[in-house]
Formats: C-alpha cells, structure tokens, sequence
C-alpha cells in the first residue's frame, strides 16, 4: 500500500535544523506507513547522517544525493519528486517545522470529499526561529509550494511537473506561477483548508537569507531568477500557447511583473543603494520591452492598463512592501517605464 503522503526535503549540511523537522514529521498523527520522508543531500561539507539515523525506527527515510553540489534546492526536489511513491506529494525546507497533526486532518477531510482532488491548499505560517512566535499567517498562499499538496498521479505526474534547474533561487515561486497557469487552464479539482501545516521558520542561515535575505532579487543574477519565474512564465506560455490559457489571463499577470518591477526599484534603491545593482535595472528594460512586443503596447499603453486598474496597481504595492521597506517615490510609473526602456533597450 502506497504512502498517504511523500515529503521532499532538499539538504545541505542540515545537522542543525533536520531532527526539527523530523520530529515535527513523527508528530503528525499518522501511521508510519502513511508518510515517506525523502532527503535529498547537496553533497554536504558536514555530516549529519547520526541525527537522521535516530528517526529510522519511526520513519520511512529515504536518502539520495545530487550527483555534484547544486547550491540550490530546485536540483534536490527534482530528483525527490522523481522517487516519490506516496499519493501525495509536498516539499520542506530542512530548517521548517510542520505543526502537530497537519497532516492527519488533511487526510481525514479528504476522506470526506466526494470528488477526488489534485491540490490542497493550507495556511501557511511564518514563525521567528528562535522564539517560535508567529510573525504572520498566509492564507492558501499561491505564491510558493510551502504548505501545498499535490497529488503525485493526478497532478505532478498527469502534467510533467519539473523544476527549472537553472534558478538559484526562486524555484518555488516558478512551481507556483506554473501551477496557476494550469489550474487556470484545467479542470482541476483544488481544495483550500484551514488546517495550519507548515511554519516557516524566518532563519538568517537559510539559503535565500544568506543571498541577501528578502532582497536576493536583486543581487547579480537573482533578478534574473524572480522575473524568469515569473513574467517570464507568463510571457512563454503567452507566445507560445504551450497551455491553450486565456491570453488575458496571462497577459495580466506578465503585465503585473512589470509594476512589481517598479516597485520593487523604489524600494530598493531608497532603502539601501548598495543593494541595487545596473544590471537589474537591464533586466527589468528587457522585460518592459518584451512585454510591449508581445502585448502589442506602448509605455503610455502599460501606463493607462493600470490607471484603469488602481485596485491592482495597489494591491501589487501593498505585496511589494512585503519585500522591501516603505516604499519612496523620487520616480513616477511612467518614468521608471521611460527609465528602464530607453537607457538599457
């Protein structure tokens, strides 16, 4: 009999965060033959096989490790996705925790919905590491695949889920941007519960942390990954037609990249200089421009888009804040669009 559930944990010298985790994972009130934990190491420096060793008893453990080290995680939940056999599939970080019984109730509410489904949303809660204090709770987030499921046969598999191994970072914010283009375009059965599973703990030693934090994005290369993710997504699958998708659908939310852009520019470059680097302002003109190639636009085109829609321009200010600081106006939205295309295009 298959696992209820396969969790894909990507490691890295994880001695200090991994038996967190597994504990959590023992206290979710499920038999040991409903879970099957799946740890793929990034050719660690450090070893930490001992603590894992301690769970064997209570856990299914499966252990892999990349072929050479990654330095992201994208490579580790590729290749543990690859060896799940559980009817679920969700992905960890080693430095989270699941909160007690998550798991038990999503089996328990699924056994009570009639249809099957594909996807299963829950809350998702940032937590300080060290006080284990809730900083702020995230409702059915579609933003990053903490605290999704999704079932291994009827989704991943059905269609040819992958990660894009050239992301350094932002490799779930790119699963998540192509799970909603297909949840856009296909019958797909997705169920949100109030169940609180996973706590994400805020670490100063995590990967994204150790890449500038929250403004990772905007260090060489890492802009690259939020716009390839994202905008970038949509654009593909926009020209291409790859998911027979609503084009407006797509070109709303290629378009949203484009004041994130600004946003984010604003933020930034107010808060601390040293943090903004030329080369995203060219990745941001080239973005501009191939939005206006592809939507057939001018900037005063993109301008007055949002200008009919100041719900969303704020909406995508108020999301923006989140990443940044309180945002400083020395650049109007235009300006940026005039800035970032006719300097760097």
């Amino acid at each position: 009999m298959k696992p209820f559930v396969s969790i894909v944990i990507p490691c890295y010298n994880s001695g200090k965060y991994i038996s967190d985790l597994l504990t959590s994972i023992r206290y979710q009130g499920l038999s040991k033959g409903d879970i099957e934990v799946i740890l793929v190491d990034d050719v660690s420096t450090e070893p930490y096989d001992d603590k894992v060793e301690l769970f064997k008893s209570e856990l299914i453990i499966r252990q892999y490790s990349n072929p050479e080290h990654y330095g992201n995680p994208a490579m580790g939940k590729e290749l543990g996705a690859s060896k799940a056999t559980g009817e679920w599939i969700m992905f960890a970080d080693h430095d989270d925790i699941l909160f007690d019984n998550g798991l038990k109730h999503i089996k328990d509410a699924l056994k009570e919905i009639n249809e099957p489904q594909s996807l299963v949303y829950t809350k998702l809660t940032a937590i300080d590491i060290n006080s284990g204090k809730a900083i702020t709770t995230y409702e059915h987030n579609s933003s990053w695949t903490h605290g999704k499921l999704y079932n291994l046969d009827r989704f991943w598999k059905k269609y040819d889920i992958h990660y894009k191994p050239t992301l350094k970072t932002h490799d779930d914010i790119y699963i998540s941007s192509l799970v909603n283009i297909l949840v856009e375009t296909h019958s797909i059965n997705a169920v949100c519960m109030d169940t609180s599973l996973y706590a994400w703990r805020q670490n100063p030693e995590s990967l994204s942390n150790s890449l500038g934090g929250n403004q990772a994005m905007w260090f060489e290369n890492h802009y690259d990954d939020y716009i390839t993710s994202t905008g970038g997504l949509y654009l593909d699958s926009y020209e291409d037609n790859i998911y027979n998708c609503d084009g407006e659908f797509l070109k709303s939310n290629a378009l949203s990249i484009v004041a994130y852009a600004y946003f984010y520019m604003q933020g930034f470059m107010f808060a601390n200089p040293l943090f903004l680097r030329k080369d995203n302002f060219k990745t941001s003109g080239e973005y501009v421009h191939r939005c206006k190639q592809i939507f057939k636009m001018s900037n005063n085109d993109i301008w007055m888009y949002f200008a009919k829609k100041p719900d969303s321009f704020e909406r995508i200010r108020a999301n923006a804040k989140n990443y940044t600081c309180d945002i400083i106006h020395k650049q109007s939205f235009m300006e940026f669009l005039n800035y970032v295309d006719n300097d760097f295009i």
